[in-house]
């Protein structure tokens, strides 16, 4: 079973490739634009989302959560927003 990408895993990969000598300011972000890969797209802008009952939040939380695919975003839960 996929478990889903957490922060660790993205610093440990830029760790990696860091000692490999990539230079990371010059490494773009590429995000699937949905679970089956059928198309590609820029990632840009990277929030962290506080949910603490603040409308935005809700509106991105409430976004996420009526998308049948993803993981529900829990009350009081914090997420990282890459779009």
């Amino acid at each position: 079973m996929i478990k889903q990408l957490t922060m660790k895993d993205i610093l440990d990969m830029a760790i990696k490739l860091q000692k490999e000598g990539i230079d990371l300011s010059k490494l773009k972000i590429y995000l699937g634009s949905d679970e089956e890969l059928n198309g590609i797209h820029s990632a840009w802008y990277c929030e962290f989302i506080e949910n603490n009952g603040n409308e935005e939040d809700n509106m991105v939380i409430e976004l996420i959560n009526s998308d049948y695919c993803n993981v529900k975003v829990e009350k009081n839960e914090k997420i990282m927003l890459i779009s």
